[in-house]
């Protein structure tokens, strides 16, 4: 027998959007932050890649976003940048009216569209950052050095 009705929210969600209840949700498959992924090897051999592997790494995984099951689409993310870079590095050497930079230029732009299109799903631009569940930062402190330092009374 099928079970009707839509299917449940994570709990990773609810905790995400501020409406996780212990008493109803149960507990989190895993509360503990997620470790940063390990760099692949085809993305440590370009820089450009690199540095964005370690850029999405640092920002994502503390907050819980970033899980292994991602490793693959990071890796893709990262290849497409650094393919572009190279690409349009490429470019800039060349003469303008060079054929071969013709041929560079519409690797570029292949490579950004592929790059661009997987970057939305990581919040790597302004409205796909806005879709991004993160969770909620911490309250600041209520204790009387909390508000001396941020500039309230004692």
């Amino acid at each position: 027998m099928k079970l009707r009705g839509r299917p449940r929210i994570p709990v990773e969600s609810h905790i995400a959007r501020g409406t996780y209840r212990k008493d109803r949700h149960g507990l989190p498959a895993s509360a503990a932050p997620s470790r940063p992924l390990r760099i692949p090897p085809s993305v440590a051999t370009n820089p450009d890649a690199a540095a964005l592997w370690r850029m999405v790494n640092k920002n994502l995984a503390p907050d819980g976003v970033l899980k292994a099951a991602d490793a693959a689409k990071l890796e893709g993310l990262c290849r497409w940048y650094g393919l572009f870079r190279r690409c349009m590095a490429a470019v800039e050497r060349l003469d303008a009216l060079d054929p071969d930079a013709y041929r560079l230029l519409i690797q570029a732009s292949m490579a950004w569209r592929a790059f661009d299109s997987a970057a939305g799903e990581f919040g790597l631009s302004p409205a796909s950052r806005a879709r991004l569940k993160l969770p909620a930062a911490p309250a600041p402190e209520t204790n009387g050095k909390g508000r001396f330092f941020r500039g309230g009374e004692e």
